[in-house]
């Protein structure tokens, strides 16, 4: 199974990730319980943002489905199954970059992702916590491809990581230290090695952009 095509490893983090969301629907919740709920439909309705701190990202996000399914309570179940899977997506490859992992590998751990109490039900609730879990891991995957030295991810992550503060507004106080260091250890790490800072004037670019564009999301 180690040398499948990227497309057949593209089909099988798609397929199973897909069949997790497929055994959500079932049990899907068919009314709002909990009173966190209620904030974010009343800021999808009237304020555009719930109560504190805000969620704004969530809220939006919810809105705009809001119009498509018919309702705040359904648009912010059908974000959240959305979430999901662009979740479970992300966690494959993810997986994929550790060592000595293979396809079968990462897909048990998608597996045993979905098959989690907690993502199974939040995933099926009016709540923004399986987003804040998929924002987490993008954010987490990009900047993986920023210790491999691809460029195109500094900007990739920062735009996660705005996305994922937008979530939920503390999400930038736990990984907004993972993003600095990433990128410090692409200038420093060199060093450790003996090989001298990797201290060019494109990272410092990309590193102080990289934030600016953050920061304007």
């Amino acid at each position: 199974m180690d040398g499948m095509s990227k497309g057949r490893e593209a089909a099988l983090a798609l397929s199973v990730s897909l069949a997790g969301v497929l055994s959500r629907l079932p049990f899907i919740e068919s009314a709002p319980f909990y009173t966190d709920s209620f904030h974010v439909i009343r800021g999808i309705k009237v304020s555009g943002v719930a109560h504190p701190p805000g969620y704004i990202g969530f809220v939006q996000s919810a809105r705009v489905l809001s119009y498509i399914f018919g309702s705040p309570h359904k648009g912010m179940l059908a974000l959240n199954i959305l979430a999901t899977f662009i979740a479970s997506v992300a966690l494959y490859y993810l997986a994929r970059r550790f060592p000595k992992s293979t396809p079968a590998s990462s897909a048990m751990v998608v597996v045993l992702f979905l098959a989690n109490p907690f993502t199974w039900y939040y995933g099926e609730i009016s709540l923004s916590f399986i987003a804040e879990a998929t924002t987490t891991t993008v954010t987490a995957l990009f900047c993986w491809e920023v210790m491999k030295g691809k460029s195109w991810a500094t900007w990739a992550s920062a735009a996660a990581l705005a996305l994922g503060a937008s979530v939920r507004q503390t999400l930038l106080v736990f990984l907004l230290p993972l993003w600095i260091t990433v990128h410090l250890a692409v200038f420093w790490v060199p060093l450790l090695k003996g090989e001298g800072p990797n201290f060019n004037a494109g990272k410092l670019w990309r590193l102080i952009t990289g934030l600016v564009f953050m920061a304007f999301l």
